[in-house]
């Protein structure tokens, strides 16, 4: 649309029709195996250092490719690739 405004040949047709096409998702292209993965980190980690980790991992390198995307979406992106690690919630301790 830029190049569009820019040389003058944007109208409200052209508007419509490039803010309604279909755009692939960005994770199409990202390839990762979860067990092959975990096994580069020590066993001394938590699964939620790992997991973490994973997600700092995962954020840097789509913003280094210029894919900015929620947190959300990149946490649901782990959760496709099966690279979540369960971890039980503490249970609440104050009245003790």
């Amino acid at each position: 649309m830029r190049e569009m405004s820019e040389a003058g040949t944007l109208t409200e047709d052209s508007m419509l029709a490039v803010m309604c096409e279909q755009k692939k998702p960005c994770w199409d292209n990202i390839i990762l195996k979860g067990q092959a993965l975990l096994k580069n980190f020590p066993q001394s980690y938590t699964p939620r250092q790992i997991e973490e980790i994973i997600y700092r991992r995962i954020t840097i390198e789509l913003d280094r490719r210029g894919i900015h995307l929620n947190h959300k979406t990149v946490r649901r992106l782990m959760k496709e690739l099966g690279l979540v690690c369960r971890v039980r919630m503490k249970k609440y301790r104050s009245y003790k």
